[in-house]
């Protein structure tokens, strides 16, 4: 049987998962009895909401891509203050948001360039066969 559980316990749970005290997915399991199978599937369901949950004890620098965007966008609204609150709780430093924010636009950049010079390589061999 499958036990069904609130919403409210799975975010307390995730919110354990993340920075800057991250506990494990093998602990979480033996504090909450909830199987490492859910909580991996609940992580995952976090992140594709666009919610940073680095993996266990990960440094930020090693975070995915994907955690990287989720902190970039999560914090594109903030001011200062809500800034450097969301840093101390997330054990981050501002230069770090910056720093990926800067990554994320210079690949998107470099995407764009690529897509127009192969638009471009498509338009010389279109018009140079005969």
């Amino acid at each position: 049987m499958q036990k069904r559980y609130s919403e409210k316990f799975k975010e307390s749970t995730i919110k354990k998962m993340m920075p800057p005290a991250p506990v494990s997915v093998p602990q979480l399991c033996r504090e909450t009895g909830v199987s490492d199978v859910t909580l991996y599937k609940w992580r995952k369901e976090y992140r594709n909401k666009g919610v940073a949950v680095p993996a266990y004890k990960s440094k930020p620098e090693n975070w995915t891509a994907e955690d990287k965007l989720a902190v970039i966008i999560e914090t594109a609204s903030f001011n200062e203050v809500q800034l450097s609150e969301y840093c101390r709780s997330k054990g981050l430093f501002k230069k770090q948001i910056e720093q990926w924010k800067a990554e994320a636009l210079s690949g998107y950049q470099k995407s764009a360039q690529t897509k127009k010079q192969q638009s471009l390589c498509v338009n010389v061999s279109e018009t140079s066969t005969p």
